[in-house]
């Protein structure tokens, strides 16, 4: 818009036109009124409309309340709209359809804190299926703009309706159609009639190419053998060095728990959740035969059986840790034992085991 003074005349035709087109719509101001009784039916139903939309150079919303008593229906102008001039930083439409939903929750919102008359239900309208499909999905798909603003107009209609109203009805056209044009006193003409004459709401989904989803990015999992890492190491110490590397600061028995752990996740790995959650073994268990128990403690099976009565025997001994006998880990405690003469009886197996 060009820089022009309050007392110069204006020369742009353009501008010109607009003022002088402003000017002529002025006399009919004292053709529109509106009576200060919202409605006239007796013990009514009432319901509250906001029909919002926009266009490039504005967005708005203006709100109605809805009578209706033994089939009758009356519908009357609220006395209060919202608009505003669209931001010189040029929006998409999608945008500014949604700076008018957020104008429309919150006039909503305004009108709920204001009217005293009982109120049944609460409806918002308008004409963008791509608005009205964020409104329904998960804010954290959006970038700011599109988050921040859905995050607010569901909160403030967490408890109303979002419809659907046909392009050709947009209301930004009535609010910007002269004072005389009844349908901007009483509203859309299917507010009059039954809600199965309302219009349908499309069937929403995303919208190909819509610019306002962040970028996805895959993140996956690789579930890898453990045994990977240790297939290299020749006996057991070594087995603990590396351990120890993984788990520093943790004690030589959490070390070797460690070292268990492996195996019985790599082993018996259904057999592991069923007792952790205290479900039944799976069916074809090797573990059965040996009662197994679940230890909190040190986070691995143990064989149950009787032997938790007699007091005169250690708790190692009473409940040992089970391992697979063809485990890597398995064989490496095999071979240390043989090498040390070292006779250690905390182990059993679903099969024979030293």
């Amino acid at each position: 818009m060009d820089n022009i003074d309050w007392d110069r005349e204006i020369t742009n035709s353009e501008l010109r036109a607009s003022w002088v087109q402003w000017d002529e719509e002025l006399k009919y101001i004292d053709w529109f009124n509106i009576s200060r009784r919202y409605l006239t039916l007796k013990d009514a139903t009432h319901q509250l409309h906001v029909f919002c939309d926009s266009s490039e150079r504005a967005y708005g919303a203006v709100g109605y309340i809805r009578g209706e008593r033994d089939g009758k229906v009356e519908t009357a102008f609220v006395i209060i709209a919202k608009s505003k001039v669209a931001p010189k930083k040029q929006l998409s439409m999608p945008r500014l359809e949604l700076c008018a939903a957020l104008a429309g929750a919150r006039l909503m919102d305004f009108m709920e804190q204001t009217i005293k008359i009982p109120i049944s239900t609460r409806h918002l309208w308008s004409d963008s299926t791509m608005v009205l499909t964020w409104l329904t999905s998960e804010t954290c798909r959006f970038k700011v703009f599109v988050g921040i603003r859905v995050t607010e107009i569901n909160h403030l209609t967490k408890d109303m309706t979002w419809h659907y109203v046909p392009t050709q009805s947009r209301m930004w056209q009535m609010i910007s159609r002269e004072a005389s044009d009844h349908r901007w006193k009483y509203g859309q003409s299917f507010l009059t009639q039954a809600t199965d004459h309302w219009p349908m709401m499309p069937k929403l989904q995303d919208q190909p190419g819509d610019t306002e989803v962040k970028k996805s990015v895959f993140c996956g999992l690789i579930n890898v053998d453990a045994t990977d890492e240790i297939s290299h190491l020749k006996d057991f110490e070594a087995l603990l060095l590396h351990l120890g590397r993984k788990f520093d600061g943790a004690a030589p028995q959490q070390i070797e728990n460690e070292a268990w752990k492996i195996v019985q996740r790599c082993c018996f790995p259904e057999d592991v959740t069923a007792l952790k959650t205290g479900t039944s073994l799976p069916t074809g268990s090797r573990l059965k035969q040996l009662s197994p128990e679940w230890d909190n403690d040190a986070g691995l099976i143990r064989v149950g059986g009787r032997l938790s009565e007699a007091n005169a025997i250690q708790e190692q001994m009473k409940h040992p840790i089970i391992l697979d006998p063809k485990h890597y880990i398995t064989k490496l405690i095999i071979r240390h034992t043989d090498a040390t003469s070292w006779t250690r009886t905390c182990f059993s197996g679903p099969d024979s085991q030293r």
